[in-house]
């Protein structure tokens, strides 16, 4: 149990992104009752203590911005699907990191030109405006349409990028594909030497999110807010 509620209480890591420097990765405690994201324990055999976390990385704009609190709630059984953003325990180091998942056990995934194949096929998406990632820096905002209906927003800043070329790849038994919406800021399971996939028991929370109309206009920016905000 108390093993459990540390994982809550700060998830720290450092990742180094394909054209950026150091950030990390993780969350950290923040007991304020500022209104966040909902995390919903996945496969955890106890709650854990509630409380407000912040994020401390920007690989998973436009959904999740640096600085962004969260907060866990009580466990699911829900099993984890295509879509899910999920926090779990890096599969090569002593940290908690957050990602999308964008492949199941026996699933293929492939990237092309930026385009993500889950089993041969493409994942449709279509522009979405552009998104402010900070003062003076743009990315080009997509929404995806992956196989099980479920839409996300991911972010393209350099379309040469090596991680918008990906080999073809075979989810093995036990493990999820995981990726980060910021798709060029982002080290994850395809990087196969710094990452790799990651088994479902190193899956700690999966997060809720709920998305206001305003994410969805073609403004510069936009923000995806939380659960009951």
């Amino acid at each position: 149990m108390a093993a459990l509620v540390m994982d809550c209480i700060r998830w720290d890591g450092l990742e180094r992104p394909m054209d950026r420097g150091l950030l990390s990765e993780g969350l950290t405690m923040n007991r304020s009752t500022v209104a966040a994201l909902v995390l919903a324990a996945s496969g955890v055999a106890a709650a854990a203590e509630q409380g407000s976390y912040i994020m401390e990385s920007n690989s998973m704009l436009p959904l999740l911005r640096k600085a962004d609190r969260v907060t866990c709630a009580a466990p699911s059984a829900a099993p984890i699907a295509l879509g899910d953003i999920i926090v779990y325990r890096h599969p090569k180091r002593d940290a908690h990191w957050v990602k999308m998942v964008a492949g199941l056990a026996g699933d293929t995934v492939e990237v092309r030109g930026g385009v993500l194949y889950i089993n041969g096929k493409a994942v449709p998406k279509r522009r979405a405006g552009e998104f402010e990632i900070e003062a003076g820096k743009k990315a080009l905002r997509f929404e995806e349409t992956l196989p099980n209906g479920v839409t996300t927003f991911v972010l393209f800043t350099d379309p040469a990028s090596v991680s918008n070329f990906v080999p073809f790849f075979k989810v093995p038994p036990g493990h999820v594909f995981v990726i980060g919406n910021n798709r060029d800021n982002s080290i994850d399971s395809r990087s196969q030497k710094d990452h790799g996939p990651v088994p479902v028991d190193n899956i700690r929370c999966t997060i809720a999110l709920q998305k206001k109309a305003a994410a969805l206009s073609t403004a510069k920016s936009a923000h995806f807010f939380c659960s009951g905000s």
